[in-house]
């Protein structure tokens, strides 16, 4: 149920199977409507559940000539099926980071140069490749950590990734989604020609290219309006800010999220895609409009409330619905929660446990064991 940094974008209304029926066109503030449903204490009592609290997952079912191949999702303290694989880090403050660098287009184009059937799974996830300076990956990444992309937009979550704005308009949704990727461009250490290779055939009006292209994501949209053509242009003026701070990575990612009253990067007006390099007609030529073509970045009553006034309110929310003993938990800090804390623990019980060569395990179906039974 969650594609495109988004974490629920279809509700489930009848049927099951190809007859199942969804209703797609929801607001993000939707409430989780699931195919399947299970007792909550069969959940928060079971033995099988090895990740408990806010996790990321992946959906398995995937091909490299989807849009996307692979397609993460924040869930919550909620189980799912064998469809999703969890990949959450043991430092959960990272988690939120790692959702982004997940869903970034550099991390997918690895899988798609890898998956050669229908499923992603983890033996491909493994394989992928990460920035060589860990120390450096790990201080970029929480630059990130403050965007609340991909966050069901509740109280208590937002409190607990310390999220400034969860996005509920896809303009500003898309905006996040571009300066995270970004970001992560940067990180990899990429140049503007590996991103453009990765994000090539992406300028045309009637797209197409190869069949692990990335020109099917917006492809019904303008050439100006594409996720995958504002990324190149936000890496370009990020790649002109670093080369202005003396070619100084860090101070050049500091003023790009710095710009705009401390807003970060936002969707131009109007834009030529000439002048990026882009666009394969003449509409390339002359200066489009954009960011008015995109809608509002936020509803009404958000800009009705100062960032005070909206903190205030996070925090009566997730009170009530916690309760004072889980609100005071979560206050605590995300290292120190009970279902963090069970979650570390689970880690050490696996770790500790012995591990069989191959000549240990033996046979799968004993011969012995058959005839005994049979």
């Amino acid at each position: 149920m969650f594609y495109d940094h988004r974490p629920n974008v279809a509700q489930h209304i009848r049927g099951s199977g190809r007859r199942a029926e969804w209703h797609k066109d929801i607001a993000a503030w939707a409430p989780i409507q699931p195919q399947f449903l299970i007792a909550k204490r069969e959940y928060e009592n079971s033995d099988k559940v090895v990740i408990r609290g806010t996790k990321i997952g992946i959906r398995s079912l995937s091909n490299a000539t989807n849009e996307r191949t692979v397609v993460s999702g924040i869930i919550s303290n909620l189980p799912a099926g064998n469809s999703v694989n969890y990949l959450t880090p043991d430092r959960l403050l990272l988690r939120g980071p790692c959702f982004f660098l997940f869903s970034s287009f550099i991390f997918d184009w690895q899988a798609r140069m890898r998956v050669a059937g229908t499923n992603m799974t983890h033996h491909f996830l493994e394989e992928m490749g990460l920035p060589k300076e860990k120390k450096s990956l790990l201080s970029w990444l929480k630059k990130v950590s403050g965007l609340g992309l991909g966050l069901i937009p509740q109280a208590a979550t937002r409190l607990e990734w310390n999220a400034r704005v969860v996005p509920l308009e896809s303009h500003e949704r898309l905006r996040q989604a571009i300066i995270a990727d970004v970001l992560i461009s940067s990180i990899y250490g990429m140049s503007l020609a590996d991103l453009e290779y990765i994000l090539s055939e992406c300028d045309i009006s009637d797209p197409h290219g190869k069949p692990t292209g990335f020109w099917r994501v917006d492809k019904e949209k303008q050439p100006e309006l594409r996720q995958t053509i504002l990324t190149l242009v936000a890496f370009s003026d990020l790649l002109q800010m670093i080369q202005a701070e003396g070619g100084v990575p860090e101070k050049g990612v500091q003023k790009f999220l710095a710009q705009n009253g401390g807003e970060g990067w936002l969707v131009p007006e109007r834009l030529c895609l000439a002048d990026y390099g882009l666009g394969q007609d003449e509409r390339a030529n002359d200066p489009q409009p954009v960011a008015s073509r995109l809608g509002p970045r936020f509803d009404d009553w958000e800009l009705e409330q100062s960032p005070e006034e909206s903190w205030r309110e996070c925090h009566l929310h997730a009170r009530n619905i916690l309760g004072d003993i889980g609100y005071k938990e979560l206050l605590k800090g995300p290292e120190t929660t009970t279902a963090q804390t069970e979650y570390r623990q689970v880690l050490v019980t696996e770790n500790r446990r012995p591990r069989m060569d191959a000549e240990e395990r033996g046979p799968l179906f004993s011969s012995k064991r058959n005839k005994e039974h049979g």
